[in-house]
């Protein structure tokens, strides 16, 4: 097989319920055709999606097709492959598949819009952060682009909008916010014996201090647990971001859909950063929140008007109208 670059050496782990699924370090090598994780390999084209946390990668692939048990084996509940390494290697790892697998994910669009006489369709822009290229074939030209392979806002300029490391829609709320990654300690006492387990999550202010409650609910017994509760409040209230005025106190009030209240304070950040899309997402989920359909419809809609493949918004689109159909159905 003739190469373009040079197998690169990497040393991981297989991640499995958010632990290691061994002590030592597995081999793994990547050039620009294929990752090669444990003797396993795997066609970077055959790679649909990546997700970058911190020291963390979350592979998705568009089949399984052809792989071998053992590889089978480690993927997690979702059918994806998740990896640990260094927070560099992560980093570089990611951009390689994603310059590789957005290009093949391009010339399948091209080729499907050649086959159907759509060719003058086809569009396509490098991002400027992780070199991906970002398929915009059939979208109308907008103000804004969303690139899925690093998560990153670009503005008309494209240029990034935030820090795509802090800032985008939170794992668990869905709201565009600065995120910080926290460490979870639960203690146990059973009997004879205690222990504790600990997670990794990635949130933003408001799902930490919610995280930081239930945490100080569990360990209320145990004084070891008091204080990595304490961490987690501690670290969600340091170097919060000035730039947006009172955006957790808006997501706050959006998560309670107590959408009139917290239009206010999404206006008023809007008056500075016009037609932001992560600010009118959380003002679609603050309308959808307080039941007020319409007003949340309306809100994707001018997403779409000022950044057509906004990836976050279009996942609460297809929700939204998952809910309608099952809605419909059940009548």
């Amino acid at each position: 097989m003739q190469q373009t670059e040079q197998l690169h050496s990497f040393k991981f782990r297989f991640i499995s319920n958010g632990a290691a699924r061994s002590i030592m370090a597995k081999k793994g090598e990547i050039d620009d055709e294929r990752l090669i994780l444990d003797g396993h390999e795997i066609r970077l084209a055959n790679i649909a999606d990546t997700e970058r946390r911190d020291d963390l990668m979350v592979l998705t692939l568009y089949n399984f097709g052809g792989f071998e048990k053992k590889l089978l084996k480690k993927l997690s509940e979702e059918g994806s492959l998740v990896l640990k390494m260094g927070a560099a290697e992560t980093r570089r790892l990611e951009r390689q598949i994603d310059r590789v697998s957005s290009v093949h994910d391009a010339k399948r669009v091209r080729v499907e819009l050649e086959k159907n006489g759509e060719a003058d369709k086809f569009r396509v822009e490098k991002c400027p952060v992780c070199d991906a290229t970002i398929n915009l074939s059939n979208l109308d030209r907008t103000n804004y682009i969303h690139c899925r392979y690093c998560d990153t806002l670009l503005d008309y300029s494209r240029q990034p909008v935030d820090d795509p490391d802090e800032y985008y829609a939170c794992d668990e709320c869905g709201m565009y916010s600065q995120n910080k990654s926290y460490t979870i300690f639960n203690f146990y006492f059973l009997l004879l014996f205690y222990g504790f387990s600990h997670k990794k999550r990635y949130l933003c202010p408001n799902c930490a201090h919610k995280a930081f409650v239930k945490a100080m609910l569990l360990n209320v017994l145990f004084i070891l647990g008091i204080p990595s509760a304490i961490w987690i409040k501690i670290k969600a209230m340091q170097g919060r971001d000035a730039k947006y005025e009172n955006l957790c106190k808006a997501n706050r009030l959006a998560s309670d859909g107590k959408y009139q209240e917290a239009d206010q304070h999404y206006q008023s950040i809007l008056v500075k950063y016009a037609d932001h899309p992560g600010i009118l997402l959380n003002q679609a989920l603050a309308h959808f929140n307080g039941e007020d359909v319409p007003g949340g419809v309306a809100k994707l809609e001018r997403i779409f008007q000022v950044c057509a493949n906004y990836n976050p918004a279009l996942r609460l689109a297809r929700a939204v109208h998952k809910l309608a159909q099952e809605s419909e159905e059940s009548r």
